[in-house]
């Protein structure tokens, strides 16, 4: 697939949150680079810094936190068409509080967040994006939330299977387990109920 392939899938997915100026679409692409990320491969590391404003193009990104034990619990899931960032980290100039893995051979549009100063700067469409983005991260970590907090188990397992449907055959059920906190075993009597 040719860069030009690769950003013709991002100017939709921009031109939904603003009407980007065809010199700010240049400059834009000017600071773009296109990565491959194998399965097993990290976008980013928790506790590392990270600039990343990732796309994703095609392929599928788990992110997930690491406790003081070692244990992974997962946060959520990315895949073709979404952003993928340690967002509040970037606007905190912070390490990042999660790490994000490719499950399997996953391409993305990335962007250095260190340019966003500049970049507001320049036009308001891009205040505007950035506006929108932070929104978005905040509505979904408000959702989670009252997901873990309010749902059964058996509630957050088909707030899944519906949030997830077109990549739920594509994670493995112990990473559907650790995001609905839950063990396999759970799972798997869950599933038996079902």
């Amino acid at each position: 697939m040719s860069d030009k392939n690769f950003f013709s899938n991002l100017g939709p997915f921009l031109a939904k949150m603003s009407e980007i100026p065809s010199q700010e679409w240049l400059y834009l692409i000017q600071h773009l680079t296109i990565i491959r990320k194998d399965k097993g491969e990290h976008l980013f590391r928790q506790g590392e810094f990270s600039h990343m404003i990732g796309f994703v193009v095609s392929g599928l990104v788990h992110t997930y936190y690491v406790n003081p034990e070692g244990l992974k619990r997962t946060k959520f899931f990315a895949w073709d068409q979404q952003l993928i960032s340690p967002w509040i980290s970037i606007l905190q100039q912070k390490p990042a509080n999660f790490s994000a893995e490719a499950l399997r051979t996953t391409y993305i549009i990335e962007l250095d967040g260190r340019v966003l100063p500049e970049m507001m700067k320049r036009h308001r469409c891009w205040e505007k994006v950035s506006r929108i983005c932070t929104e978005k991260v905040l509505a979904q970590r408000e959702q989670r939330e009252y997901e873990v907090l309010m749902m059964t188990n058996l509630e957050r397992y088909h707030r899944f299977q519906e949030q997830f449907r077109e990549i739920k055959d594509l994670i493995p059920q112990y990473l559907i387990a650790s995001y609905l906190g839950i063990t396999p075993v759970a799972l798997s009597r869950l599933l038996s109920q079902t």
